[in-house]
């Protein structure tokens, strides 16, 4: 599997990470985010006071992840 790290902190991510997507960065850990503006990812504005970030698992976003067999996954920490 490539290794894909988060710009923010340059650590690589795994499948277990909970995630964020910065609109110029893209995927970084979500705690890595925690004090960044929210904005909308499809206009680039801010976003409404009180919004909340999406968080993901980066094994939902990674085809790397999502590509292997299920045992695979569950022997590489997967979900």
């Amino acid at each position: 599997m490539d290794e894909h790290k988060c710009p923010v902190c340059l650590v690589a991510l795994e499948p277990s990470d909970v995630c964020a997507t910065d609109y110029e960065m893209g995927i970084c850990h979500a705690a890595c985010l925690a004090d960044a503006p929210i904005v909308d990812l499809e206009t680039g504005l801010p976003a409404p006071v009180g919004a909340e970030v999406d968080t993901y698992l980066f094994s939902e976003v990674c085809d790397d992840c999502r590509s292997r067999s299920p045992k695979e996954r569950e022997r590489d920490g997967y979900h």
